[in-house]
């Protein structure tokens, strides 16, 4: 009601040209909608009696286009017809598509401005905050001519009167009995994990989703809950016994991807039963950790073991090498809004809330992106140029680092654990003025890797030959090596300065190379197994 009457009475107030500004989901449309029916009803002040309200749709206006010049006569003669026909309102849905902002658009905003300067017919725009800010960018004397009504989102108790409103509809039309229940989850729930929309209408959406979770015609709080999962594939319903056996032998299933390190795996398992059981800050993100250690020791590999086994896939891993944002115009590319912002950590977060984000070697990063750090650790979100918050609470937030990597290895090769001198390594970081420290405090746990063996770095030749395995078998073609085979991978690819990353290198060049050359010699024909023993290796 409250977006009904700003309109109403901004065009009663001698606007001819009103942009309601507000989020996707908020409310616009169906305050137009309100307004209109204000009219059919003759219920709004004297000086918009009789009036009509037209909507004016983009995709359907540029169906029409036949041949160049046909959308600017298609939008003259409809501003014209309107002008003429008197007691018209034209309403722009979607009103950023009629100003080309993006691929796909048309740029009517010359028409419009001069109609807007002649006053020949009221109209009402509808755009967000931001593709208002893009028009002032792009058409300062369109912008400034506008009235701007604003809405804002409704309190609690209004959006479960909207609810309430919409699940009437809801059980009519799909013949279910949606429980008050399952509204109060949907309001909840919405909050926290559609970050792209409003209230009410993020709400009303996920109250439809569920629907199809019913049970026995019955919408629940389960229902809302089996529909957040499916749709962001986050898990917030009880937990089944079969997950809670997974997340008990959590440290298992991650070993089956990496070798050793057992100290940060069992760290980094225990914080995420913790999160998944209820008993962390649901303030702050699942989890936060920095990793210290040498290259190759498996700092990266773990993010991806736990975006793997916990988040259930590796594309749940949100990757950013701080090397790229060394400079403080870059750091602001990190809180970027709008399309094609692919190096935007807030648009990649908004899709995805509920993943691993991975921030590779972050002692090379700005100063200001660890400010950034300290309040997402902290407060579990990040804010962006317009004000409006993206939530990092289903995140597991992992930062890298090389730092005292030469002291880890040091230490190690002394015989010194890990457990033990990792307080005075910290220490050690603070004094050195490598990280301040309030953001270290900051981090659940700070984990360091320890240098390979020989003999964990054969270990790691094996897990790679099942990448290579699982790569040949589409030819129906298995690899082994003998154990000679591994000790010369490892020998030519073990470099203490790089860990196992050179490892791939090697296995490329001994195996693929000569498993390649076999094929085509037709040495190896499909269903075979090749046993590879050093001689047999090109390296």
């Amino acid at each position: 009601s409250g977006g009904v009457l700003a309109v109403e009475g901004a065009i009663n107030n001698n606007a001819d040209a009103v942009v309601l500004l507000g989020e996707d989901g908020i409310g616009k449309t169906n305050s137009v909608y309100a307004f209109a029916q204000r009219l059919i009803e003759g219920n709004t002040v004297p000086i918009l009696a009789y009036h009509q309200l037209f909507s004016l749709n983009a995709t359907d206006i540029t169906s029409q286009v036949r041949g160049e010049g046909d959308l600017e006569n298609i939008m003259i003669s409809l501003v014209n017809e309107a002008a003429h026909a008197k007691h018209i309102i034209l309403f722009f849905d979607n009103s950023q598509l009629f100003f080309a902002f993006f691929l796909g658009t048309f740029d009517a905003s010359k028409i419009l401005l001069s109609v807007v300067q002649s006053r020949a017919v009221p109209m009402i725009f509808a755009m967000s905050p931001s593709d208002f800010q893009r028009l002032r960018t792009h058409n300062q004397s369109l912008a400034s001519l506008l009235t701007p009504v604003t809405l804002q989102e409704p309190s609690q108790s209004r959006v479960m009167e909207v609810l309430e409103d919409a699940a009437v509809m809801m059980e009519n039309k799909s013949k279910v009995l949606i429980a008050y229940e399952a509204m109060r989850e949907a309001y909840s729930l919405s909050g926290r994990y559609n970050q792209d929309q409003a209230y009410p209408g993020k709400a009303i959406k996920l109250l439809e989703q569920s629907i199809a979770h019913s049970e026995h015609t019955i919408v629940s709080a389960q229902s809302v809950q089996k529909a957040v999962e499916q749709t962001y594939g986050v898990k917030v319903g009880s937990v089944a016994p079969t997950e809670a056996d997974a997340l008990l032998n959590l440290e298992d299933d991650i070993h089956k991807r990496m070798i050793n390190q057992t100290y940060a795996v069992s760290a980094v398992s225990s914080a995420l039963r913790r999160a998944r059981a209820g008993v962390t800050n649901p303030k702050r993100p699942i989890g936060s950790f920095l990793f210290l250690g040498p290259t190759g020791v498996g700092k990266t590999e773990l993010a991806k073991a736990i975006a793997a086994t916990y988040f259930k896939s590796e594309s749940s891993l949100i990757r950013l090498d701080m090397s790229e944002y060394q400079q403080p115009e870059d750091v602001q590319r990190l809180l970027a809004t709008g399309q094609n912002e692919t190096s935007s950590l807030l648009m990649r977060v908004r899709e995805q809330p509920f993943a691993v984000v991975l921030l590779d070697e972050i002692e090379k990063a700005h100063p200001n992106l660890l400010n950034l750090l300290l309040q997402l650790l902290d407060e579990g979100q990040l804010t962006d140029s317009s004000g409006k918050p993206a939530s990092f609470k289903d995140c597991v937030i992992i930062a890298t680092s090389n730092a005292s990597a030469q002291t880890i290895r040091d230490r190690v090769a002394r015989g010194e654990s890990l457990e033990t001198f990792a307080p005075e390594l910290t220490d050690e970081l603070i004094k050195s003025g490598q990280f301040k420290p309030e953001l270290l405090n900051r981090f659940d746990d700070i984990i360091l890797f320890r240098p390979l063996t020989p003999e964990e770095l054969g270990q790691v030749v094996q897990l790679m030959m099942g990448e290579v395995n699982q790569t040949l078998s589409n030819q129906n073609i298995s690899v082994e090596l003998t154990p000679e085979a591994v000790s010369l991978i490892v020998a030519k690819g073990n470099d203490p300065r790089l860990g196992a990353r050179p490892m791939r290198r090697a296995l490329q060049k001994a195996v693929e190379d000569t498993v390649a050359q076999k094929i085509l010699r037709n040495e190896t024909q499909p269903g075979d197994k090749v046993v590879l023993d050093a001689p047999d290796l090109t390296i």
